[in-house]
């Protein structure tokens, strides 16, 4: 039996797994993310922006914690700054 192509696997899963329609202007609270998708205008909610600045967003939006804001000068500028900076909640980590 010949292999099969990578593009020949993606089109069989493609075909098993039904779409997902995401979301892709970034949703910038808990709030807005859940009503988009409870709302059936997505089932995904991109928060890249809000994750970089959070690395425990989901620990702050379960706390209702305060958000740090994202820092944009520094997206895409070949660093490390902006990326892996960002304070985390006191307390816990994973």
């Amino acid at each position: 039996m010949a292999r099969e192509s990578l593009y020949d696997q993606f089109h069989l899963l493609s075909e098993m797994v039904p779409p997902v329609d995401v979301h892709r202007d970034t949703a910038t609270t808990r709030e807005q993310a859940a009503e988009i998708v409870t709302g059936g205008i997505a089932d995904a909610v991109t928060i890249g922006r809000e994750y970089l600045a959070n690395p425990d967003l989901v620990r702050r939006w379960t706390e209702g914690a305060a958000l740090n804001a994202p820092r944009t000068e520094f997206l895409y500028s070949g660093g490390a700054l902006g990326y892996t900076d960002y304070p985390t909640l006191p307390g816990r980590q994973r």
